[in-house]
Order: C-alpha cells, then structure tokens, then sequence
C-alpha cells in the first residue's frame, strides 16, 4: 500500500515546490511613447508612457511589440526587467539615515565604493576616502574599459556577480534582466525610510540602510553631474591630461613658497 502512495506523495511534494505567485516584470523602451504589446499572444497592452509594469508567472513567455516578431524571455522568480531597445542601466544606492542620531557619518559612507564608465565618463561615488584625484582614476581605466560593462570594484568579478557597492552599469544587449532592484525604472523612490532596528544594539556612526534604484545610464550621468556633492564625474580625456593634479601641485609649490 505505501508503495504505491509514495510515487503520488513525491508527485504532490514536487508540484507544491514549483507552485509560484506572479511576479512583477517591467516592459521598457526607451523611445517608445506610444505603442502595444501582446504578451503570450493572447492579453495586449498599450504603451502609454515609456515603461509599463505587469505581474506574469514566473517561466516561459513571449511578447510581439506593435508589428514585429514574437520573442520569448524567461521570468524568473524575482522578476525584472524586459529591455526591449538594448538599453544600458545603472543601479545606484539610495542611502536612508537615521536623522535623530547626534552622529554626522554612517558606516555606508566608509565603504569602498565601485566605479563605472558611461560612454566617456568615468563615475565614483564620494565617500570618506575624499575626492578621486585624476591619477587614481586613471589607475582605474584600463578594468573600467576592459570590464564587459564598464564597472570596476577593486578587484572583484564586479560584472556578474549582484553586488551593487555604490553603482552597476547593466543591461546592454540583455532582453530580460532578472530583477535584484529595490526601485524599477520609473517608480518613485520614497524620501523617507522606515527601518527596525533592534534595541541595545551596537553601532559606531549614525544608524543608516540602502536601497537599490534603477535609471537609465545616460540619464544618471547627466543626474551626476549636476550632484557634485554625491559623484565625482570625469572625462577619459580630462583623467588623462591630469589637469586637475597639475593645477594641485602648483597649488602646493605656492603654499610652500611661503614658508
């Protein structure tokens, strides 16, 4: 008798394993303002803005965009992302702080932080190191533009692993990225966090906790640039003619001619 119920308990134990809820999958195209897909070529929605967001079952899909050929992409069990004009993306850190604490640093802005080329431009994270002089940057070049991506964290297989230590640049050539984002393209991000703590914890800095966003990576270089406070953005062109260094030792051979 058992014998027999074994093979339809390990039948049932199976199915339960792959049962899933359906999980949320961002349809983007960058230069697509208007237009329709049909999803399993069956439900059909329309493109009223440059992203749209639906729950499908994790597994196998396909999709026909306005006239084109069907494609098929796999939805794993995370989500994601279809990029449906071959779009780059960067995920960033969003840093939530604990604002009642007395102290003036966290421990996330101790950390080292990884580096990113977009198009020309190479993009750092400011953190308590202080400002990346040009010739460290251009230590970092030669990782930065063999990286498959453009990203660079000392050392570290930084492209495939899904670490995001500050920034990651992604996506390019990639039709479905599986999701590992806190904030998809297009959401809003919340300006405050609420974050439990356990009590009579130790800590050295003021309490903080990151989420992951993501934006368009030609968005957040211009983004950058005008957060000079958060990103030290420079040019290929301007880290190697080390403008900047040579200007900060004329600097220094004054200051010393003073004394």
């Amino acid at each position: 008798m058992f014998k027999n119920i074994l093979p339809f308990a390990f039948l049932i134990i199976i199915c339960s394993s792959c049962s899933h809820d359906p999980v949320k999958v961002v349809f983007d195209k960058k230069d697509l303002k208007t237009g329709k897909i049909k999803i399993d070529n069956k439900d059909q929605y329309n493109f009223n803005s440059k992203a749209i967001s639906l729950k499908l079952m994790p597994g196998k899909h396909s999709f026909i965009l306005n006239n084109e050929p069907s494609k098929d992409f796999t939805v794993g069990d995370n989500g994601g992302m279809l990029n449906l004009d071959n779009q780059e993306y960067v995920a960033y850190e969003v840093e939530y702080t604990d604002a009642s604490s007395q102290s003036t640093f966290s421990m996330n802005s101790m950390k080292m932080k990884a580096a990113i080329l977009i198009d020309s431009f190479v993009i750092i994270p400011k953190a308590a190191f202080g400002k990346q002089s040009d010739s460290s940057l251009k230590n970092l070049l030669p990782q930065l533009q063999q990286a498959k991506n453009g990203n660079y964290f000392f050392g570290k297989d930084y492209d495939t692993n899904g670490d995001v230590q500050g920034l990651k640049k992604f996506g390019k050539d990639k039709l479905f990225i599986d999701g590992f984002w806190d904030y998809a393209v297009g959401e809003d991000i919340p300006k405050t966090l609420t974050v439990t703590t356990q009590k009579n914890s130790f800590s050295i800095g003021r309490a903080s906790t990151t989420r992951v966003a993501v934006m368009h990576a030609h968005i957040f270089l211009f983004a950058a640039m005008m957060a000079p406070e958060e990103y030290t953005v420079k040019s290929i062109a301007t880290i190697l003619a080390g403008e900047e260094d040579k200007a900060n030792e004329e600097i220094k051979k004054k200051s010393q001619m003073k004394f």
